[in-house]
């Protein structure tokens, strides 16, 4: 619902900040609202996915052994556990290579009908046999990513990670062009959302005026919009943590509301779901 149609979204963060807890916190939510979905991991196995899902979905550490608890509790447990496992989700590892990772969202798409799709991520992809230098490569590689999306017609967000010399600023926060290795994802993408986490940086206090500084909240982190023809750039205030991973933050968003700056609304209205890949949904 927070994406359009063939849109080319590229989620760009430094290595190990958070990338993975951001896209499957929207994978887990488009997968509630009934969505189909598709994770492109070329990190870890499905299972550790749905671990994190799972987590997520019941605020709690993932663990083997629950001798200690309740037994109404953990059947409580075990069904959240069944019910991630049939969302409509579906992780795979194709292997690094652009030709099998593209023909893999192809294939779901077409048989299963997916919506949306998640590639983790880009600086693990490569084209088998090209010896144009890396950076001509990934230039190849975000370039097909941009025209599949348009292809299927579905919104494709891309994880990449930021190069190092962002840690050489005062703030270590990462903007548009500070995507490692190649600058034509920053070019091709419809929308680059930065997340940032401060404690992971080591920052902890912001200057929120002329000579006024204050302590970062307890696991403060936002996201910030760097690229969107249609959304401008702005940035929204969450938190992390390491089971829910980003969250919206109650009291922030209450504070919105008194101010009326967020409209009542059903994140499915409006929304008219194209079944038939045939139509024209114009």
């Amino acid at each position: 619902p927070f994406f359009e149609p063939g849109e080319y979204v590229v989620v760009a963060m430094l290595s190990g900040g958070g990338k993975s807890y951001f896209s499957v916190g929207q994978l887990l939510y488009s997968a509630n609202q009934n969505i189909p979905s598709l994770l492109i991991n070329l990190e870890k196995a499905p299972k550790n996915t749905q671990k994190r899902m799972w987590q997520m979905e019941c605020n709690m550490q993932f663990q083997r052994n629950f001798s200690g608890m309740d037994i109404q509790e953990m059947m409580k447990l075990k069904a959240a556990w069944e019910r991630i496992k049939e969302l409509p989700v579906r992780v795979v590892n194709p292997g690094p290579y652009l030709h099998n990772i593209v023909s893999e969202i192809r294939r779901h798409r077409y048989e299963r009908g997916i919506e949306f799709a998640v590639v983790d991520y880009a600086q693990l992809v490569y084209i088998n046999g090209y010896k144009g230098g890396r950076v001509n490569e990934l230039t190849e590689i975000s370039a097909m990513f941009r025209a599949l999306s348009l292809e299927l017609g579905i919104p494709i967000i891309v994880l990449a990670q930021v190069k190092q010399e962002v840690m050489q600023r005062p703030d270590k926060r990462a903007f548009m062009y500070d995507v490692a290795d190649c600058k034509n994802f920053t070019q091709d993408a419809s929308l680059i959302l930065l997340p940032y986490r401060p404690d992971y940086v080591n920052v902890f206090d912001r200057e929120v005026g002329p000579g006024v500084i204050e302590a970062y909240p307890e696991g403060y982190a936002d996201v910030y919009v760097g690229k969107g023809s249609e959304y401008g750039r702005l940035g929204a205030e969450c938190r992390f943590n390491h089971i829910k991973g980003f969250y919206d933050v109650p009291s922030v968003f209450e504070e919105r509301i008194a101010q009326n700056a967020v409209p009542d609304w059903n994140p499915t209205a409006g929304i008219t779901r194209n079944t038939n890949l045939d139509d024209d949904p114009f």
